[in-house]
């Protein structure tokens, strides 16, 4: 049996994930009081980047086979400042250039290395990207394992986790919740396995990829969003390797499976024409839309996403973004 594990970590419904002592926990439970784990997004920053053209961090050389590489996340790192009570991160982490087939595996310093793989790289291929979370140590720091070859590695950190005391000794749970509104943020991936193309000209790889020399197409997916929250955005992961991809991206609402008003489709809560910057075929980036205006998920509707171009591009995922509140 080949040591390469291909365990395929898409970008959305299968988010890598690495747990170690701290945890990190769902959130939105009912908490009388105690500690609980809290998202908190931030703006993308890049903490490591080992391709010395591009270097960011204190590594200027791809990892090499069996290599471990430790990234320090707390305080200062690379082009990020992550607060001292970071517990774990949420990443997008990218492999470029690996001579071998080989995988990827991120996880908390002192803890025992995981048997998954965050990413799965191989020579040849695009940039692979993926969204990973782990778990951070005491001293704030995690491991980054490469099996064979060489790889160079990026990271930019999208948000961190972190304790929330709550501490209800002064107030009944009544007094507490009319003291207090907790707005979260709250995203909604698609892989790439979940969406579908309209004519056969994309092919599948790492990403859904429109080529060159393909007629105009559109991708299409079905989000299923918890019901009474609000969108307030939506982000496409893709690369393009030549400039001016014009992408044409819309969001949905359709009662199209079920109840008295079948075929209905509400005004769309994203809907607009832009052009996506090139990534000179190096890496992902996030083409990021917000929404029209105050859009609240309704009970009995499916919404659905459309994302139409005539221009080469790959695309890795789709994530909608949706705040709730906790009274």
């Amino acid at each position: 049996m080949s040591l390469l594990r291909t365990r395929w970590a898409a970008i959305g419904a299968a988010v890598a994930i690495t747990l170690g002592g701290g945890g990190v926990g769902l959130v939105g439970a009912t908490v009388d009081s105690g500690e609980r784990t809290v998202y908190v997004p931030i703006t993308p920053c890049r903490i490591i980047d080992t391709r010395p053209e591009f270097q960011v961090g204190p590594k200027s050389s791809p990892l090499g086979p069996a290599e471990t590489h430790t990234v320090t996340a707390r305080g200062s790192y690379g082009e990020c400042m992550i607060p001292t009570e970071a517990t774990a991160l949420s990443m997008n982490v990218t492999a470029v250039g690996a001579t071998l087939p080989t995988f990827l595996t991120i996880w908390a310093t002192g803890e025992t290395m995981p048997n998954a793989s965050s990413l799965n790289p191989h020579p040849g291929e695009p940039p692979v990207p993926n969204a990973v979370t782990t778990d951070l140590s005491a001293g704030g720091k995690f491991h980054v394992y490469n099996l064979q070859g060489t790889v160079h590695v990026l990271a930019d950190v999208v948000g961190y986790y972190a304790h929330h005391g709550h501490d209800d000794i002064h107030y009944t749970k009544a007094e507490a919740n009319e003291r207090f509104v907790d707005a979260r943020p709250l995203r909604v991936r698609l892989s790439p396995h979940e969406l579908r193309p309209s004519e056969r000209g994309s092919q599948w790889t790492f990403g859904w990829e429109h080529g060159p020399s393909v007629a105009a197409e559109c991708l299409t997916g079905r989000f299923e969003l918890p019901v009474g929250l609000d969108v307030t955005g939506m982000s496409i992961v893709y690369t393009a390797p030549v400039p001016g991809a014009t992408v044409g991206v819309s969001l949905a609402a359709t009662r199209a499976t079920s109840g008295p008003l079948i075929g209905s489709v509400l005004p769309p809560i994203v809907g607009e024409t832009t052009v996506a910057a090139s990534t000179n075929g190096l890496e992902s980036a996030d083409l990021v839309l917000t929404a029209s205006g105050p859009a609240t998920v309704l009970e009995d509707y499916d919404y659905v996403v459309g994302i139409c171009t005539s221009d080469e591009i790959r695309v890795y995922g789709v994530e909608v973004s949706l705040t709730y509140v906790i009274p």
